[in-house]
């Protein structure tokens, strides 16, 4: 459910996060037929960009990019069959739970601010925010799911790899840099708090 008014109010949904619920007042205002209606207006900061635009625009694309080239790869790599990633439920089990922070990176990338105008803080978090902290969980589990595997085959004592094995590997090694890079893109566009009376929708 959203609240919405074009003049005096601002997109609102209670399913955002709470810690920004201050950010928000409720009011009620008179629409023109005279009917009374709630609105949230946003009271809180803005958060604006400050590198500079092109390349702050430049940088959010190839992120986006590689977040998908990343989410792509470790899907790809649950549905190809490898033995090296099925060997064991401890190999198999860090690249299911990674399904969530995948699907968490893919909706902050739809989430970003493309159009480089001041945002609200709830905005940031489902964007910026959200494409970092779900990029680290991913590139965690993968690694884990990839040392893992390894420890296992040398425990085990086999040591054979087939063509679907290597590009099992291969697939996880390019959602493990996609990612790092994406990261280093996402922190290097610098942003800032401005007061509320900075902009208006």
């Amino acid at each position: 459910m959203a609240l919405f008014d074009n003049k005096s109010g601002s997109v609102f949904k209670f399913s955002d996060t709470l810690k920004y619920v201050d950010d928000y007042k409720i009011e009620e205002v008179e629409n023109s037929k005279g009917r009374k209606r709630r609105v949230a207006r946003y009271i809180g900061p803005w958060v604006v960009i400050t590198t500079e635009k092109k390349a702050a625009l430049t940088r959010m694309i190839i992120a986006a990019v590689l977040g998908v080239i990343a989410a792509v790869c470790h899907i790809w790599t649950l549905m190809m069959g490898s033995h090296f990633g099925s060997d064991n439920y401890l190999i198999m089990g860090p690249r299911i739970l990674a399904l969530f922070p995948v699907f968490y990176l893919l909706m902050g990338i739809i989430d970003l601010p493309y159009r480089m105008k001041p945002m609200h803080r709830d905005r940031e978090a489902h964007s910026f925010i959200r494409m970092s902290r779900s990029g680290v969980a991913v590139m965690i589990m993968t690694g884990l799911s990839l040392i893992t595997g390894l420890i296992y085959r040398i425990i085990e004592s086999f040591m054979i790899f087939i063509g679907i094995d290597w590009m099992y590997i291969a697939l996880s090694v390019i959602t493990i840099v996609c990612l790092f890079v994406m990261l280093r893109l996402i922190y290097n566009i610098d942003r800032e708090e401005k007061p509320n009376s900075y902009y208006s929708e």
